[in-house]
Order: C-alpha cells, then sequence, then structure tokens
C-alpha cells in the first residue's frame, strides 16, 4: 500500500465515531451540537448545513491555494442523508437559529434560493441587461453569494438527469472555479460567470435509496463533490436539553467585498477584487500532492478523486465558522477536517450498501418474476400439449377395445410423450378409461380401454 492510499484512508474509515472531543475542540462547534440537540436535530446534518451557509457568506475572491492545477473555489456542496423521515428541514431550521448570518443591519449575508436549470444558475448571480438608445447590452452582476436550498434529492437528480440538462454541468464548472454559463446565438441569453466572481453551495436533503440517481453519475465527478452528513441523531439524548440561544458570530475583518461597486451608474463593468488565496498547512499540502500522484498511477478509489479538496473546504469552513481570521487552513483544522470527511465517508458508504441491498432485492424480485412466467408458460404449453395429445388417444380408444400402452405410445413424438403419461394418468384417475395386466415376464403389458366407448 502506498504512503498516498494509507493517508486517504486516516479519514475514510475511523475505527471510532468522532465524540465529545471533536464538538468540545471549539465554542463553535459545542454550539453546533447543542443547538442541535435542542431542536432535536442531528448535529452533524447541522453542521453540514451551517458550513454550506457560513462558506456562503464568504466572497468569491477568496479561494484555495493553486497545490494542483490552478487556484480552487470554496464552491461547497452537501447532503444530509436519512433512510427515511429526511432530517434536512431540522438541521437547516436549527442552523439558521444558532447561527443567523446576518449583517449589522439584520440582512442575510447571502441569498438563499431553491436550484432549477444550469440557466436559473447562472442568472442567479448575473442576467443580461440589453442597452439603451442603441448601446451595447451587458451582462448585469446582481449578487455573489447564493445558498441553494433543494429539499428532496430527487428534484436534484431530475434537474441534472433529464435529457439536454444543463445544471450538473454548470455545477461540475462550480465546483473547479471554471466560467459557468453559455454562449448563444440570442445575446440575451448568452450569461456567464468568470472563474472566482461567484460563491455557490447546496444543501440536499436525500433518502439513501433516491441517492441511485446521483451515484450513476460518479463518471462525471458530481457525487465526489458532495460532503454527506446523517440527518438521524443514533445518540438523541432522552432529555432533550434547553435552547442555548444564537451564537455570536461575526465576519472575519479579512473576508471583503469582490466588487468595488456590483453595479456602477455609468454601466461598466464592475471590477473584481484579485483573488486571495489561503494558506494550507504543509502536512496537508504533502498529502495532496501524494494523492495526485497516486491519482497519475492509477491508485485509489474513484469516489475519493477529490476528497481532499472537500476536505480543504470543509477545513477553512470550520475556520471561519470558528472566528478565524488569519486566512489560514492550520493542521488543528486540517484534523478537525478529517473527523468530518469520516463521518461523510461512512455516509456515503451507507448510501452505497443501502442501494446494493436495494438492487439485490430488486435482481432477487425479477428472478422469481421471471421464475413464475416461465412456470406459468410452461404450465400453459404443457396443458396445450395434453390436450392436444388427448385428443388423438381419444381417437385411437374409440373402437372400444384393448390397446397396450407400448404401441400406443410409439405413435407420439418423444417430444409428447410426457404429455401422454400425464395424460393417461388423468384419464384413469377420472373413470374415464380402465386398466388392465396382461401377460408376464418379458411379455408382461399394461392395457387401456376406453369405457366410454366400452359402455
Amino acid at each position: 500500500m502506498t504512503a498516498g492510499v494509507f493517508d486517504i484512508g486516516e479519514f475514510r474509515h475511523a475505527d471510532t465515531e468522532p465524540d465529545g472531543e471533536f464538538w468540545d475542540a471549539k465554542p463553535a462547534l459545542a454550539h453546533v451540537r447543542d443547538f442541535a440537540r435542542s431542536r432535536m436535530a442531528s448535529p452533524w446534518a447541522t453542521l453540514g448545513v451551517t458550513l454550506a451557509r457560513v462558506i456562503a457568506t464568504i466572497e468569491p475572491s477568496v479561494v484555495l491555494p493553486p497545490i494542483v492545477g490552478g487556484e480552487a473555489p470554496l464552491n461547497f456542496y452537501m447532503a444530509t442523508v436519512s433512510r427515511s423521515g429526511g432530517g434536512k428541514g431540522a438541521a437547516m431550521k436549527a442552523s439558521q437559529a444558532a447561527f443567523p448570518f446576518v449583517d449589522e443591519k439584520g440582512a442575510q449575508l447571502f441569498d438563499q434560493r431553491p436550484p432549477g436549470s444550469g440557466e436559473g444558475f447562472v442568472k442567479s448571480f448575473a442576467r443580461y441587461r440589453s442597452g439603451e438608445k442603441g448601446e451595447e447590452g451587458r451582462i448585469e452582476h446582481t449578487r455573489t453569494r447564493v445558498c441553494f436550498d433543494c429539499s428532496e434529492i430527487s428534484i436534484l437528480t431530475a434537474l441534472t438527469g433529464r435529457q439536454n440538462a444543463t445544471l450538473g454541468g454548470i455545477l461540475l464548472q462550480a465546483a473547479m472555479g471554471e466560467v459557468a454559463g453559455f454562449s448563444n446565438s440570442d445575446e440575451t441569453r448568452s450569461v456567464w460567470l468568470q472563474p472566482h466572481t461567484y460563491r455557490a453551495t447546496l444543501v440536499v436533503g436525500a433518502q439513501e435509496l433516491m441517492c441511485g440517481p446521483l451515484f450513476d453519475q460518479a463518471g462525471s465527478g458530481l457525487p465526489q463533490r458532495f460532503l454527506y452528513m446523517p440527518g438521524a441523531d443514533e445518540a438523541m439524548p432522552d432529555i432533550t436539553p434547553s435552547d442555548p440561544g444564537p451564537y455570536e458570530w461575526t465576519v472575519p475583518p479579512d473576508i471583503e467585498s469582490t466588487f468595488d461597486a456590483l453595479n456602477r451608474a455609468d454601466g461598466s463593468t464592475p471590477t473584481f477584487a484579485p483573488t486571495n488565496a489561503v494558506t494550507v498547512c504543509k502536512r496537508a499540502e504533502d498529502l495532496i500532492r501524494q494523492h495526485r500522484r497516486d491519482q497519475n498511477r492509477g491508485i485509489g478509489d474513484p469516489l475519493d478523486g477529490h476528497a481532499l479538496l472537500l476536505r480543504e473546504k470543509v477545513a477553512f469552513g470550520l475556520a471561519v465558522l470558528c472566528g478565524e481570521s488569519d486566512m489560514a487552513i492550520t493542521d488543528e483544522y486540517w484534523d478537525l477536517a478529517g473527523e468530518v470527511m469520516s463521518v461523510s465517508n461512512r455516509t456515503r458508504d451507507g448510501i452505497q450498501e443501502a442501494l446494493k441491498g436495494a438492487r439485490a432485492q430488486s435482481e432477487k424480485a425479477r428472478a422469481v418474476a421471471k421464475v413464475d412466467a416461465d412456470l406459468h408458460a410452461e404450465d400453459h404449453k404443457e396443458k396445450k400439449n395434453v390436450q392436444r395429445v388427448g385428443v388423438k388417444v381419444r381417437g385411437m380408444l374409440s373402437d372400444g377395445d384393448w390397446h397396450q400402452r407400448k404401441p400406443l405410445r410409439a405413435v407420439f413424438a418423444s417430444r409428447d410423450r410426457d404429455a401422454f403419461d400425464i395424460l393417461l394418468a388423468r384419464m384413469e384417475s377420472s373413470g374415464e378409461i380402465e386398466t388392465r395386466e396382461v401377460g408376464s415376464g418379458n411379455k408382461a403389458a399394461t392395457e387401456y380401454r376406453l369405457l366410454t366407448a366400452a359402455r
């Protein structure tokens, strides 16, 4: 086993569940747990939702450093997963109450809206504005930060999986901070977003057995971009704790606006602030570089293809949530993010096991149905054969004389002899024919006579 694969495993299959040491590591994390429990929501789901929301407060100019390729965005997707009954709604409401993320005027620091098509995603941030009096039109930027909130994964997979759907591709572009949008012959529909000018996060509620269409897109890399948090709290206390109230969180001072003016009065294109890359601890950087080498050598689980980039996003989200302002992913936050990834990967594995079990049950049901159909078809075929053979046998016995079994049976082809045997047994049991044994030794034989003809 190579060092890279071993290191990936440090958060992939932890032997024990992250316990109180994780939650007690920082006041903000303890508050997530305590507030979630006071609202009977899953602490892990509440944390995942809170990470999506706190990252949505960060301007898109804040990026991850170019360790592999170029600078990467903090754009972040998470799913709250349960077998049934959701959990996402409770987690979202608990997160909103525990961490309002509002400015001094009480306005939320980001927009929150449901997802739509790929075009709708892009137009959540910018739109085409026609020029006046012969002037050229322009792309008008309307906002920089959006948290997309999807109540059911079936909605998301319908939007990404339908024919000619564009949302899946846009989500992939956004996850990597690429140009997102469309060039069209109709300039009013040609709207696109430049890299690191839009902050997008996505929260999805998912039942395990509804995740199949998402995981079927593993070849595109879409499910690898998600953090998966359990929507159930198996350690929910018998006595619900009291509500601790909202957390006193303020925007870290280094998180500044990307625009010098969102929409200038003179109609000129807004000037975006230069990107500001966070620093990453050496241990994380070394691990990312080793994993990249392993990927190029064909080593590792395909579903882990973007795990370390996701871990970086989680680590910095935790740092901002906990009020850090030094624009850095330290060893401490890297380790805390590893705990979160451990939970995510167990949750993801649970989805895969549930889907595998469902597929096995479905295949078994199809096999049983096929056997039943085959038996029914065979029964029908046998019945038709017996009926056809019966017409001929009754004709041969219609003279009322005794006929030996062997000559009668020899008349029929081999494929019909089973039907012949079945027919004579039925005719004898119903009293339609009578039988007798004649001869002895090698000359012993069974004879049949049609009773109706004998009478």
